[in-house]
């Protein structure tokens, strides 16, 4: 559900920039649970999106990038994460 809310939240169009917001702030509070209380749980849907391809990594990527533009800590957090499982 994590990455689903930032892989979402770059598909939604510009007029809807409040839901894609909510989106992202959705995924950062879901992120920050399970980084604490089950990282292995992220490592294992980050090394399937991986295996999907570059176009399933790019747009987490760009979620992540978004998310850093409403909350830069979030972004950082779950791009530092990210960075040391794979």
């Amino acid at each position: 559900m994590a990455f689903h809310k930032l892989i979402i939240s770059g598909e939604r169009v510009a007029i809807m920039h409040t839901k894609r917001a909510k989106d992202l702030r959705q995924g950062a509070q879901i992120f920050s649970i399970l980084i604490e209380e089950r990282p292995g749980d992220i490592w294992m849907v980050w090394e399937e999106i991986q295996l999907r391809g570059k176009g399933w990594v790019r747009r987490v990527k760009q979620g992540i990038s978004g998310l850093s533009k409403i909350d830069s800590e979030a972004g950082k957090r779950i791009a530092d994460f990210l960075s040391t499982t794979g």
